[in-house]
């Protein structure tokens, strides 16, 4: 497991521009799900802007902790051949993601372009997810998932979701899911 970018228990971080790419096409393990492009963990006030992260061995984009991550906003971003998700969000507070492409995703489940799936006993609150594509995914294009925390107040607008294998949008889980527009 690897992060190209490890934000930690931080505020107030910009990562604007550039390519990031992981080690995909010459990774040598088999299984595994942990080479993340950019992770962002126990932190705020974060903003990614205008970046491309492809070929990473995990997420292009992790964000959780072991409190929540609050505002980590994402603009013109796009996540591009990741092998488990475009972005996960397992921990969070105030996560906006506009104007950005989650594309490709193959290769380890669930391969969602955005995937908001809190770990047990966490949660995934306040997210807007503006005007972006969700493209070719061998998952939804868009997943909720609360087997074992709780998704609440997600506002979807002005979004593309096409061609993905299991869903364009899929909303699910055991525990409750609330305000999802």
């Amino acid at each position: 497991g690897y992060s190209i970018i490890r934000v930690h228990n931080v505020s107030n971080v910009k990562i604007t521009g550039g390519t990031i790419e992981g080690d995909r096409k010459v990774h040598l393990g088999t299984t595994g799900e942990w080479g993340m492009g950019i992770e962002v963990k126990t932190s705020s006030n974060v903003e990614i802007y205008n970046t491309l992260i492809k070929n990473c061995w995990g997420d292009g984009i992790y964000i959780g902790g072991t409190s929540p991550s609050l505002n980590v906003k994402m603009e013109m971003v796009t996540c591009d051949s990741n092998r488990r998700q475009g972005i996960s969000v397992a921990y969070g507070d105030g996560i906006f993601l506009k104007n950005s492409i989650m594309s490709n995703t193959r290769g380890h489940s669930p391969q969602a372009g955005i995937d908001l799936e809190p770990n047990v006993g966490q949660y995934v609150t306040n997210v807007e997810i503006v005007n972006s594509s969700f493209l070719k995914n061998t998952g939804p294009g868009i997943f909720a998932f609360a087997g074992t925390g709780k998704v609440s107040n997600v506002l979807i607008k002005d979004c593309l979701s096409d061609n993905n294998s299991h869903a364009g949008i899929n909303i699910n889980g055991g525990n409750p899911i609330g305000g999802i527009k």
